[in-house]
């Protein structure tokens, strides 16, 4: 008897395992999170080419994509209520966080390989960079490395919102120690 029923789980499962189910997309539901992604756009090459200015500390570099930009960072300086608000508004604002960072850290280096710009179906646009962030303290002479992750929302050619996501205990630690000075 153990031996047939052994017989007949081993057969269900072999019939079970070739029999292949197919699903098919319904035709009339348009997937908003499908999209295209490339690094070679407009906006991924701007967005480099920042990034190679921000870390020479060159503000000469035209910004005027991010000209209304809003920035939201991972500080938690800047949650209330449990929503975070934007750090900096305006291209000014966000050129003078840029050399601040400078006024606290030399040598300054992005990871700038990895900026993808995805264009969703729906039309929203989003470019975002995975980076890795060195520098050194120029108080504390602290080496840093901080992976920092950001994601640009475009409005047309314009950024509308920045969101930088890193761990800012290294960058509060050098603050402090610049005000100590």
């Amino acid at each position: 008897m153990k031996k047939i029923i052994l017989c007949f789980l081993v057969s269900a499962s072999l019939i079970a395992c070739t029999n292949q189910e197919t699903k098919t997309a319904p035709t009339d539901v348009i997937d908003d999170g499908a999209g295209t992604i490339t690094s070679l756009d407009a906006k991924s090459i701007a967005l480099r080419k920042g990034f190679e200015a921000y870390m020479n500390n060159d503000t000469t570099n035209s910004y005027s994509f991010a000209d209304s930009v809003k920035l939201y960072d991972a500080i938690s300086d800047y949650v209330e209520n449990g929503e975070i608000k934007p750090h900096f508004v305006g291209l000014k604002a966000v050129i003078n966080g840029l050399s601040m960072d400078h006024k606290l850290f030399n040598n300054i280096k992005l990871t700038t390989d990895n900026i993808k710009t995805v264009v969703f179906k729906n039309g929203s646009v989003y470019s975002s960079c995975w980076t890795t962030w060195t520098g050194t303290g120029n108080i504390t002479k602290t080496k840093i490395s901080a992976p920092v992750y950001i994601v640009y929302k475009w409005d047309g050619d314009k950024i509308a919102t920045m969101t930088k996501i890193f761990d800012p205990t290294t960058l509060k630690e050098e603050i402090a120690a610049s005000q100590k000075k």
